[in-house]
């Protein structure tokens, strides 16, 4: 028999495989996604190399279960396991298999692979791995590795020809990825007996005893995948099914979108940064750099709950070109703090419903924009069964103007993940001489609609598909930053994969549409990009592009600047913004 599982040069296989030895185990139905497990040698794909023999489980099927998992093959929990290598060299690709894991599944589970040094007697125990030019493969599942000579084989893709429009690197991280699947148990999604007619691509190596949720196109785990391994992106049934059995990892860090500000109307974005004392910073763009300028306190302390939740817009409700600031208290009143270029003053106080008790802190409840096209911010408010409130702005405070409704609703999951985006799509001036923003939003099939405002609620213009679909693990993480790098008023989505790059879908004044080529970034999960307050889009030179700025776990801020088509590094200032003093976590930049 051969290794289980080699990494293919394309993505459906065409080779037959021989069947192992069946034997029974007990069976269990779980909730998740396919996962499949076996101890010995199994069946593999397209590698000469032999594995022993040795006896392999047989699996039964039932008419309830179509996979199957041995879950005895399961690695004990809590789940700590030394990886080595078995040769040196190929410092590069060691570093790339490194990071793929950091990405995916370890960014994910409870799973910690420690050590990736040379094998020894020390530390040799766990995945013993090696990379050579052949496909890759497995010799056996799950904790049956564990000390295994040459155990894990990933694939250097010098000879072998990677898919079309893959780098080597991506073929690497991507045979990464589909290999540790197997080594912490997984098989393969295309062997389940619900597999639809359509996809075609055979079953290959051997099944287990465990199904968990539908049968996943997306699986990193499907030879099926439209991608080669899902270019190294878990779906989101890989995630579950990899927490199933592993147990969560719980990432630190905010949730919340960036809201940007233009604090003195001078065409360069500005940031304010609130302590956990109430007391906001005032840092002004002087062009290349954020540098602080003064304080102002408030009485919106940690203490008193002003951490969490939908507490902070910025909008500019004076409609004078500087952003203002809005907060919102457990009791629904809404408190206008104005700009007057260098700090921020109290205005006044708009009465709402909008109460924590009734549920309006928690979600996506609240997005700003100029419905009214009079050139002052609004609010609207969205409930829970998707109608939407708009509070326009009097020029101090705000007042119920009218309301509309959608299928956007809580109970249709709209109250949670990337749902939402006010970006300004077609470019279009309002009257005032103001661009005009839309409301876009994203269902979980990766659908965009456009919402665009008639003068005095939101009405449906038009709608496009995209690939950006939660199946495919998109709905989770930091994943969408709008800015307009091109400069042509039409604000675009940059979108982050999990290995960091970025890449851009550009809007054409109707709908967004993908770039190809990737931005190389440092911006990976595993390296803490996942969650927090990371991503600061922003024109920060006031040359009409939007640059990026993004912070460090050690409150360093790297400017990513635009040159109207790419973003590329181009300098660094420091703050005291730091993980370590809270600042990735809870309601901290604007």
């Amino acid at each position: 028999m051969r290794g289980i599982d080699l990494a293919f040069q394309t993505q459906v296989q065409t080779h037959s495989i021989p069947h192992p030895v069946v034997k029974e185990f007990p069976l269990k139905q779980v909730f998740a996604k396919s996962v499949g497990l076996l101890a010995f040698a199994l069946a593999g794909c397209d590698s000469e190399r032999t594995a022993p023999t040795e006896a392999a489980p047989v699996v039964t099927t039932s008419a309830k279960q179509e996979l199957y998992v041995v879950t005895e093959s399961l690695w004990s929990t809590p789940t700590t396991i030394p990886v080595c290598w078995e040769d040196a060299g190929n410092e590069e690709e060691k570093q790339w298999a490194r990071e793929a894991w950091d990405d995916s599944w370890g960014a994910e589970a409870l799973i910690t692979f420690t050590g990736w040094d040379r094998c020894n007697a020390s530390n040799n125990q766990g995945l013993r791995m090696e990379f050579r030019d052949a496909g890759g493969s497995v010799d056996v599942f799950g904790h049956h590795l564990a000390g295994r000579v040459r155990g894990v084989h990933f694939n250097l893709w010098q000879s072998w020809q990677c898919p079309s429009g893959f780098t080597r690197e991506r073929c690497v991280r991507s045979t990464v990825v589909h290999e540790l699947g197997h080594a912490l148990g997984f098989a393969h999604e295309q062997n389940r007996d619900d597999m639809p007619p359509d996809p075609t691509c055979p079953a290959q190596s051997s099944n287990g005893d465990v199904t968990v949720g539908p049968w996943d196109l997306y699986s990193v785990m499907n030879y099926c995948n439209p991608l080669r391994n899902g270019d190294g992106e878990l779906s989101d049934w890989d995630r579950a099914g990899v927490q199933q059995f592993y147990g969560v990892r719980v990432l630190p860090g905010a949730r919340e979108s960036f809201q940007r500000m233009r604090i003195n109307s001078d065409a360069m974005d500005d940031l304010l940064a609130r302590h956990a004392d109430g007391t906001f910073d005032v840092w002004l763009s002087n062009g290349s750099a954020l540098v602080y300028s003064g304080s102002f306190s408030t009485g919106y302390t940690d203490a008193s709950g002003w951490n969490d939740g939908n507490r902070f817009l910025a909008a500019d409700v004076t409609g004078d070109g500087k952003s203002d600031l809005l907060a919102r208290n457990a009791f629904g009143g809404f408190d206008t703090w104005v700009s007057n270029g260098t700090t921020f003053t109290f205005a006044g106080t708009t009465s709402t419903a909008f109460t924590d008790a009734n549920g309006w802190n928690e979600g996506l409840r609240f997005f700003v924009m100029d419905v009214n096209d009079d050139g002052k911010d609004d609010l609207l408010a969205r409930y829970a069964n998707g109608a939407f409130e708009v509070y326009a702005s009097n020029g101090l405070t705000l007042a119920y103007s009218a309301a509309f409704t959608t299928r956007f609703s809580d109970t249709n999951g709209w109250n949670e993940g990337h749902r939402f985006f006010v970006m300004d799509v077609d470019g279009a001036v309002s009257p005032t001489g103001r661009r005009a923003k839309e409301l876009v939003t994203r269902d979980s099939w990766g659908a965009f609609e456009v919402w665009r405002s008639n003068g005095s609620v939101l009405a449906f213009s038009n709608t496009f598909s995209t690939e950006l679909d939660n199946a495919r693990g998109w709905d989770e993480g930091h994943r969408f930053i709008v800015m307009d790098v091109n400069g042509d008023h039409r604000d675009d989505l940059a979108v982050r994969r999990t290995n960091g790059d970025l890449k851009f879908w550009r809007s054409n004044g109707t709908r967004l549409n993908e770039d190809a080529p990737r931005i190389e970034a440092h911006f990976r999960n595993g390296a803490g990009w996942k969650f927090g307050h990371r991503y600061f889009p922003m024109d920060l030179n006031g040359d009409g592009f939007d640059d990026l700025l993004a912070r460090d776990p050690a409150g360093t801020f790297a400017v990513w600047r635009s040159s109207g088509t790419t973003l590329s590094a181009f300098s660094t200032f420091s703050t005291a913004f730091t993980d370590a003093s809270g600042w990735n976590e809870g309601n901290r930049f604007y």
